[in-house]
């Protein structure tokens, strides 16, 4: 028999956090005066080095040191993210106003994009959590499944904190560098692009479906059923906050903060138990 009374407070408990913030006008956004243009050879550019990159690096780093599997993990994801931000910076830097229109486009402060990013987890994580909860109850009740996988980010870390090196590198990949990219790649590039050919709403969604189809692995099994979904929402609240505050600071704000909210939740149920 599923335990229901922790999912449906987490349900009624979300449910009223989104009224509140309803009723406080947040979710309203401001007509974009001037918003960045993404050309279309530059989107598909970095969107094909995005991928093979993701891929290659792994590949040939995997091929040039003899690590244990966590050490080739830790150090080829947290080399990967490293050089894909540094090839972005440089593949932009001849579209500096560009690349400042993706960051910032707003008169706010960037502490204040920040800050509301950070506000905002507490809008979304409850509502994320009993989406992820109510899907894990069907499919462990009805469907008669005796445990899901977890996601293959949650397996990494766990890996990694038998190191105290690797688990700094996956700490930091995790929360800093992780946000970055993927923000910068679906925020800043996708649903800019998007946008050029539909309204706001219509790009945050098609984009939040590519970012959880991202995230799909088959090593998941049908635990991406619950993550793949939890994460379309999130990805729906992050390309929310990007075009409430024009902001790219504000959604990897949000980011960040899911992450290392998650990584903490880990941390002491891994302490626990």
């Amino acid at each position: 028999m599923i335990d229901v009374q922790i999912p449906l407070f987490v349900g009624i408990l979300s449910l009223f956090i989104l009224w509140i913030a309803y009723k406080k006008r947040y979710f309203t956004w401001e007509a974009p005066s001037k918003q960045p243009r993404i050309p279309s050879f530059l989107f598909f550019g970095a969107l094909l080095g995005y991928l093979i990159l993701y891929f290659l690096i792994p590949l040939v780093f995997g091929s040039l040191v003899h690590l244990p599997t966590i050490g080739y993990l830790a150090w080829s994801n947290f080399l990967t993210q490293i050089f894909l931000i540094f090839l972005f910076i440089l593949f932009f830097f001849h579209k500096w106003s560009l690349m400042q229109g993706i960051f910032k486009n707003s008169s706010s402060s960037i502490f204040f994009d920040l800050f509301l990013g950070m506000i905002t987890w507490v809008i979304a994580y409850p509502f994320v959590v009993f989406i992820s909860s109510f899907i894990e109850g069907i499919l462990l009740g009805p469907f008669h499944f005796e445990e899901l996988p977890d996601q293959i980010a949650v397996e990494y870390f766990k890996m990694a904190l038998t190191s105290p090196l690797y688990g700094t590198l996956a700490f930091f990949s995790i929360i800093f560098l992780a946000p970055l990219l993927e923000e910068f790649m679906f925020r800043g590039l996708l649903q800019n692009w998007l946008k050029r050919w539909m309204g706001r709403l219509y790009a945050i969604g098609i984009t939040s479906i590519c970012f959880a189809l991202f995230h799909f692995s088959f090593i998941q099994g049908m635990g991406n059923i619950p993550i793949i979904t939890s994460l379309f929402f999130l990805s729906f609240f992050l390309g929310f906050i990007y075009e409430r505050q024009r902001s790219l600071f504000a959604s990897i704000s949000l980011h960040a903060t899911f992450n290392f909210i998650s990584l903490i939740n880990l941390l002491i149920f891994k302490v626990s138990t």
